[in-house]
């Protein structure tokens, strides 16, 4: 994730950006009183990289299309 954002944001703005999301997560898991599932982290991280080579499919059709 960080590495994503520091493409997208820059250094600084990659570290603020996970301080949030693990900030987030912390709340989550003190107001719901439920322990971390990574599972969940797991099936999220699987449906990005579907969705990452899905989309890179897709250009390359594009790419061969225009060639």
């Amino acid at each position: 994730y960080y590495r994503r954002m520091k493409s997208k944001l820059g250094p600084k703005g990659a570290k603020c950006a996970v301080a949030r999301k693990i900030a987030i997560i912390y709340y989550q898991m003190v107001t719901k009183q439920e322990p971390f599932n990574l599972e969940i982290l797991q099936r999220q991280q699987q449906k990005n990289k579907e969705k990452r080579i899905a989309f890179y499919k897709n250009k390359l059709a594009k790419l061969e299309g225009l060639a």
